[in-house]
């Protein structure tokens, strides 16, 4: 059941970032802390199931429940050439043990993730801190169908359950809104 679980949290970010695909619509070192950056313009989601808290600038596409997530924001399209929208979503996952640690959550999923993900390659992980409660950060790479893929992603563990934040971007557009991800990860509020 657990392992089952895991592959939800890794499949669903994948997912999620298929999502992306639209063509409709306009508009970390181990240790340290989440960069933050400017949220000037940015909305605030609350999620009414599990009371969370999160900024996303007022341009992107909001997404609630987008492939099994709580809620997925969209990057605005950029043009008839852009096939693949960069996004940030947001997956509640209620741990099968209640005394579940977010080491024990980490070590599984970095477990599972090159059965999940072609071609996964982890460029980095270390330690932060998400809405004040010890976090871990990872990012990598890997490939979903046609596109080169890059992912950071942020979680904590919590009462049971784990949060998990993740950023989508083709590798070539990853940079390109990296800085509004992180800022967006910074809002995230837990009850």
């Amino acid at each position: 059941m657990l392992k089952r679980l895991l592959f939800v949290s890794i499949g669903l970010s994948m997912v999620v970032a298929a999502c992306g695909k639209s063509s409709t619509g306009t508009s970390a070192k181990n240790g340290t802390p989440l960069p933050s950056g400017s949220t000037a313009g940015f909305q605030t989601y609350t999620d009414a199931t599990y009371g969370f808290n999160i900024g996303y600038p007022s341009e992107w596409e909001r997404q609630q429940g987008a492939a099994g997530s709580a809620v997925a924001f969209l990057s605005p399209v950029e043009g008839t050439s852009d096939d693949f929208r960069e996004n940030v979503n947001v997956l509640i996952q209620t741990l099968p043990d209640g005394s579940f640690t977010l080491e024990k959550y980490t070590q599984l999923s970095l477990q599972q993730a090159p059965s999940l993900i072609t071609g996964f390659h982890l460029l980095d992980q270390g330690s932060t801190s998400l809405s004040g409660s010890p976090a871990d950060r990872v990012h990598y790479q890997g490939e979903q169908g046609n596109f080169l893929l890059e992912w950071e992603q942020v979680w904590t563990v919590k009462d049971g359950k784990a949060f998990i934040l993740t950023y989508t971007a083709k590798r070539d557009r990853y940079q390109a809104q990296l800085g509004t991800a992180e800022s967006m990860f910074t809002t995230f509020r837990l009850p």
